[in-house]
């Protein structure tokens, strides 16, 4: 088989060598600031351009932002960022195509270029672009072209890699996490389960002693408590790294179905908010559904409960005791409790909801005294306030 005219000469063949000994450097690069500046100097010696830039395409704002220079540029801060369409580098980054200027006199794009050099711009696809230029015309010819296509494949290849290993990283942080929250809820969970076992092995020695059916009816809320626990425990338990769909949901109506899908008793749902809020309707059902059982449970029956919309959210809120100041800080954190037979289990999974949405999640004190969890962050839609409250939806 014939070799390549362009691939023939020994000069070509020691550029070859050269190339393949960068890209095993650039393949050693823990990050994009040391794997681009390794590009930017090997370009230099590699393709002979002195002026070399490696720009990062941001998507918000539509820029691209210089991460890298070569030595003969000595500083990157002196380097212009390129609004959209700004420059001949857009034209690179949206055809995927390198670009050749023999003489940057030729290009009329409103970037001032002193002198009369040459530049290439190599496309880097899935990061930015990389402009090499010289200070004095040279003839480019299909070697360097050649030279320049492959060099920046290698870079993506190289750029890939560094991504790959920060997913790594991320992944190994959130498992750190995740390994550690499960410690902290192990280590508490052994409290929440003995408490009600202890009121039952207490509640079965006195029914044996005297004989009165009353401490049956103390015993069933023991096993309703343990059942409930068990239950918050396995949702904790299976929820993992939560995945979320959001879609546009009516927070009232979603609202008043989740609250008759709890055992309410005498409280009430007092609903505030004609709004449009965007998650995931599984799981702010779920939200909704443990902030509601909740309040109910640690309230008092009579309790209101009230849900309303924030200009960047919504609140949950009732009128009953509240949780103290202490606990506020701390009660969505894994068997964090604001009374002794409160586990917090449920309200981590809120917590992890939330946060799985890019949500944030304050708890404070409702103008009536009671427990107020406000959702920040949260895409809402019009109609976000309305000056007249729903009719209160009773318990079942």
């Amino acid at each position: 088989m014939n070799e390549s005219p362009v691939w023939a000469d020994s000069d070509t063949a020691t550029k070859l060598r050269q190339l393949h000994d960068v890209t095993r450097q650039m393949m050693q690069a823990d990050c994009h600031e040391e794997l681009f500046t390794r590009v930017t100097a090997a370009a230099d010696e590699l393709l002979g351009f002195k002026y070399n830039t490696v720009r990062r395409h941001d998507q918000n704002p539509d820029r691209l932002v210089p991460v890298a220079v070569s030595p003969a540029l000595c500083d990157q801060s002196n380097r212009r960022v390129y609004e959209r369409d700004t420059s001949v580098q857009w034209n690179a980054i949206e055809t995927g195509r390198m670009l050749v200027f023999q003489s940057v006199a030729d290009i009329e794009d409103g970037v001032r270029r002193p002198g009369d050099g040459s530049m290439m711009v190599v496309p880097l696809t899935g990061y930015g672009v990389l402009t090499l230029g010289s200070p004095e015309p040279r003839s480019i010819d299909e070697r360097d072209r050649q030279l320049a296509r492959v060099f920046g494949a290698n870079i993506e290849t190289a750029a890939e890699r560094v991504e790959q290993l920060r997913a790594l990283e991320r992944r190994e942080r959130r498992l750190e996490a995740k390994t550690e929250r499960l410690e902290r809820f192990a280590s508490k969970l052994g409290h929440e389960l003995r408490n009600p076992l202890n009121v039952i092995a207490g509640k079965v020695d006195l029914a044996r002693q005297t004989g009165d059916p009353s401490h049956f009816d103390d015993l069933e809320q023991s096993v309703t408590r343990m059942t409930k626990l068990v239950d918050d425990l396995l949702a904790f338990a299976r929820e993992g790294e939560i995945q979320v769909d959001p879609e546009w949901l009516d927070l009232g109506g979603l609202s008043t179905d989740c609250w008759h899908a709890v055992p309410t008793e005498e409280a009430a749902l007092r609903v505030e908010s004609t709004a449009t809020i965007r998650g995931d309707a599984d799981r702010v059902r779920q939200v909704l559904q443990n902030l509601f059982r909740n309040a109910v449970e640690h309230a008092g029956k009579g309790v209101t409960v009230t849900v309303g919309t924030l200009p960047e959210g919504f609140y949950v809120e009732d009128d009953g005791k509240g949780i103290p100041p202490s606990k506020r800080d701390r009660i969505l954190e894994t068997g964090e409790t604001a009374k002794a037979h409160w586990t917090g289990i449920g309200l981590r999974v809120v917590s992890e909801i939330a946060e799985a949405h890019d949500w944030t999640v304050q708890v404070g004190e409702s103008d009536d005294g009671g427990a107020r969890f406000e959702f920040r962050g949260v895409e809402c839609g019009p109609g976000q306030h309305r000056s007249a409250p729903a009719p209160s939806a009773s318990g079942q």
